[in-house]
């Protein structure tokens, strides 16, 4: 039996729209959005939140900030993924003050941050060769009580070391 439009909800449409993110199938994912918006159902913060990471994904700012900016006029609430995939495109696009503003937020929007919203923003720092801001970072996220794992200690220590070579030469 196929299914009409109508009976589709949101979290069907979520999950396709996330397959098609998957195969970089750009222009049928909006179509999908936008076919969610005109079928009447609410997008939720799943739907945000996956299109947020392929927009950022394919490097495309713009797109981002628009649909957080329509994510919060819809009242809908960031979660820890929408933040994290938030301050990973702030970082891939050099916007480490935004970053870093967006992470200090979360705990006033009730939202904490995790080992990956850590790991996430200490690459950043790192790959941008602030292992100082990064160390900062790590510093916090043990007084969190948050165990770092294998991932935050590579991205950190490689970013020391690239550091520690350019400040040898």
């Amino acid at each position: 039996m196929q299914k009409s439009e109508k009976d589709l909800d949101t979290t069907i449409y979520n999950t396709i729209i996330h397959g098609m993110c998957m195969a970089s199938k750009l222009e049928e994912r909006w179509s999908l959005f936008t076919n969610l918006l005109r079928s009447g159902l609410q997008p939720n913060v799943q739907t945000y939140s996956i299109l947020i990471n392929a927009f950022i994904k394919v490097r495309k700012l713009a797109g981002v900030e628009k649909l957080y900016a329509d994510m919060l006029r819809r009242g809908i609430v960031p979660n820890t993924i929408t933040y994290t995939s938030m301050i990973n495109g702030l970082c891939k696009h050099n916007h480490f003050d935004e970053a870093k503003q967006m992470f200090d937020s979360m705990d006033s929007k009730g939202c904490s941050p995790d080992v990956v919203t850590f790991t996430t923003l200490i690459n950043g720092y790192c790959r941008a060769g602030k292992a100082y801001d990064g160390m900062e970072l790590a510093c916090e996220m043990y007084r969190r009580g948050i165990v770092a794992n294998e991932i935050t200690t590579t991205h950190w220590f490689m970013g020391f070391f690239k550091w520690v070579i350019l400040v040898a030469l």
